[in-house]
């Protein structure tokens, strides 16, 4: 009795403290006051390039890209500012540098770092589900007038240096120097009139350092005076460290020419050029689009050897290097070796891609024109799959511009009277006659006549299936052909409301195949002859053009059906989306249904064997396959097969519930805690590993079992950190908390 008082008593407190901790819903229109100070321990910082920033929350992506206000610091460190209620990160950032942003909660280190969880299968090692984590800086809820938020930035270093002319010595001041933290400018400055710089208040952490003058033709500078960000070296940044680093600017040469015709030299505007190194291929600077008089130059070129390349994708010209070079290893190289403009023009002489003109017509040589007929274009080399597919235009034509080389030509004709062709009036790409293609030249001699095609036509009906004597015309049913030695071509027919059907535009030949697609009916999809599977189909069906069609007609019989129901062990509710597979072990064919809203599914059209005059029994292996659904995928125990008078069999599956894991890790980067959840777990056996955004493993994995339906909270020990948990964390999962190395969870 004490012990249930003492419950309910604990569980009134904690509401009540809930209540008083939550914040009102976010009030626009009430506005509150937010004030502060800010100290930096930098000597070098002036407090006055420094505001305070408060951007609106937003859960998944930190905050708005503006802020919603902004407050200068004053000589003594005070700010102010007026926000409306609401949830907000609020910064300090440098202004003049343009950097560094200290988010608050994030004080005296690197921005936000991302780690990743993967949860791996012990067995083959594979990654069964993996989750990124971003560490998000303190959100701050306003909702009162009064608040004091307030930086103390601390332990931070900086880089100083001087900037002078390689030719003269003298300092040198239209120059930015700009501090990289991976990809991302980090902090910036200018150097004053002797040339000194200084980007102060930087973390902990290693930087790239830029050199890059207002005036294009000086080379920019790395760190150690190297020219190529590839090679450039990082430099460690500690706390209240002053690294000096000087650089020297240096005019490099500069290449400037025209993109022209070849043909008849004209210009061509907006053809991207590049150099790169001819031994790393390092692109110096920016690639830089030709003008409207062709022209281009690309400058602060350092000591080297060089390609130019001149990319014209996407227009009909052909990319090339310089001197008409279509092949990186003929390409002419430029050596570099001082400073201005190199003495001769590099200009380039395009080529016009090859134009190739298709024509259709009729056997009377009259165009045809009809947007349902298309040409595909392969290349003769590879010829796997289409470069292109086009169809006819207005003229009965199309017009394409390729490479020099060979290619085919086939002519799709779906849903006309006309059969499909390759050009030189073959019906196999393997036969077909490549067209020669020329660059600069236009060849319009191709010429293809289509012939109307043979016609496959007649009747299908059915057994009436509630045991009439009686067959009914079929309706709607899809009757397809193809040819045996040509089977990705498929030609297509419907029933009509009396079960008759054509198939028109066939191709000559004598191996045809017909079959009857009875999807989502009660009859088994059937070949000619009442064959129900393809490698027992015999018969061949000969078509030829201007002669009668042949009469193939279809009496189809009523399938065999596998039903019944899908319910979860926990709770005996339906379930939808569950894909139950009926497999043939003697032809490997399977049929399939998916369960519906009251979990209830109807697999039809199922031969038993019984239909043939020798019986040939079939046997059929049933399973649930769960795939993306929260259950463990089962298996019927037993095959299926259908007794001579059985026309329906009920089998229902019962399905348990997938694994599911949850648990919380302390970000090493900002202490922050992180809740994570993995559901939908095949039960087997896992490590779970934590990465830092370099991909090292900073976590201690143990192997452990996961059983059907269960669920376990997993907290992550992080290397070299203490772990912790908070008290809300214990709702994310219901039961079995373990933790590795036998180790008790705190705060429990």
């Amino acid at each position: 009795m004490k012990y249930n008082l003492c419950k309910y008593l604990i569980a009134i407190i904690c509401s009540l403290l809930t209540a008083c901790s939550q914040t009102p819903e976010s009030n626009e229109d009430h506005i509150d006051s937010i004030s502060g100070h800010v100290t930096i321990a930098d000597s070098a910082a002036n407090i006055s390039d420094f505001e305070v920033r408060a951007y609106a929350y937003k859960q998944g992506q930190w905050h708005d890209p503006a802020p919603v206000n902004r407050a200068s610091i004053s000589s003594n460190g005070a700010y102010a500012m007026n926000l409306p209620q609401g949830k907000y990160i609020f910064s300090l950032f440098n202004v003049r540098q343009k950097g560094p942003e200290f988010f608050y909660g994030f004080q005296n280190r690197l921005p936000c770092k991302t780690y990743e969880l993967r949860l791996i299968d012990s067995d083959d090692q594979t990654i069964f589900a993996n989750k990124t984590f971003s560490c998000e800086p303190d959100i701050v809820n306003v909702y009162q007038s009064g608040a004091s938020i307030s930086f103390n930035l601390e332990n931070t270093g900086r880089i100083i240096g001087q900037i002078t002319s390689q030719a003269t010595g003298e300092p040198f001041s239209q120059v930015t120097i700009k501090a990289f933290l991976g990809n991302t400018v980090f902090a910036q400055s200018r150097p004053d009139a002797r040339g000194c710089y200084t980007i102060c208040c930087l973390p902990e952490g290693d930087y790239h350092l830029k050199a890059e003058a207002d005036n294009p033709q000086y080379v920019i500078n790395y760190y150690e005076n190297i020219y190529f960000e590839a090679e450039a070296s990082p430099i460690e940044i500690h706390a209240q460290d002053d690294r000096k680093i000087d650089f020297q600017m240096q005019k490099g040469a500069s290449i400037t020419g025209t993109i022209k015709t070849q043909d008849n030299p004209s210009p061509i505007k907006d053809i991207l050029v590049t150099a790169m190194t001819s031994s790393q291929n390092y692109i110096i600077n920016q690639a830089v689009l030709s003008d409207a008089n062709g022209q281009y130059t690309i400058n602060g070129l350092p000591p080297d050897r060089y390609l130019l390349y001149a990319d014209a994708s996407n227009t009909i010209w052909r990319s090339c290097y310089h001197n008409v070079k279509y092949n990186k290893n003929d390409a002419d190289v430029i050596t570099v070796t001082g400073s201005g403009m190199i003495p001769d023009t590099k200009d380039f002489y395009l080529q016009e891609q090859g134009r190739l003109i298709v024509t259709i017509n009729d056997k009377d040589g009259n165009s045809i024109v009809d947007n349902q007929i298309s040409i595909k274009i392969y290349d003769s080399i590879n010829a796997s799959d289409p470069l292109k597919t086009i169809p006819l235009d207005n003229n009965g034509a199309i017009e394409v511009y390729l490479d020099e080389g060979k290619y085919y030509a086939e002519v799709t004709t779906d849903g006309t009277p006309y059969a499909p062709v390759f050009y030189s009036n073959e019906n196999a790409l393997q036969d077909a006659t490549p067209i020669p293609v020329f660059n600069g030249k236009t060849n319009d001699t191709v010429i293809v006549k289509l012939q109307r095609g043979a016609t496959i036509e007649g009747r299908v009906v059915g057994k009436d299936c509630n045991n009439s004597s009686r067959d009914f015309d079929l309706h709607n049913f899809t009757v397809m052909a193809f040819s045996k030695s040509n089977p990705k071509r498929k030609y297509h027919g419907l029933t009509d409301i009396y079960g008759e059907y054509k198939i028109r535009g066939l191709p000559d030949a004598d191996d045809y195949v017909v079959q009857v697609l009875t999807d989502n009916s009660s009859y088994i999809s059937e070949y000619y002859r009442q064959i129900y599977f393809f490698q027992d189909v015999a018969a061949n069906i000969e078509v030829e053009q201007d002669q009668p069609a042949p009469k193939i007609n279809f009496d189809l019989d009523c399938g065999r059906e596998i039903y019944g129901h899908v319910t979860s062990y926990a709770d005996n509710t339906p379930i939808k989306g569950i894909t139950i597979q009926a497999k043939n072990i003697l032809k490997n064919v399977t049929y399939s249904a998916v369960t519906a809203s009251d979990g209830t599914y109807v697999i039809s059209g199922m031969p038993s064997g019984h239909e043939y005059s020798i019986p040939t029994l079939y046997e059929y292996s049933v399973q649930a396959d769960t795939k993306g659904q929260p259950f463990v995928s089962k298996v019927h125990e037993g095959l299926v097969q259908f007794e001579q008078s059985e026309k329906r069999r009920e089998i229902n599956f019962i399905l348990k519930g997938k694994a599911k894991i949850c648990g919380t890790f302390k970000c090493p980067s900002s202490e922050q805690t992180f809740e994570y959840s993995i559901d939908h777990i095949d039960p087997g056996s896992y490590d779970l590993i934590l990465l830092d955004e370099n991909g090292d493993e900073i976590s201690n994995p143990q192997p452990f079992e996961l059983l059907p339906g269960e669920e376990k909270m997993m907290l992550i020990p992080i290397l070299n950190y203490r772990i912790s948990r908070l008290c809300h964390h214990q709702n994310l999962c219901r039961k079995n908390l373990i933790m590795p190395n036998g180790m008790l969870p705190l705060n429990t």
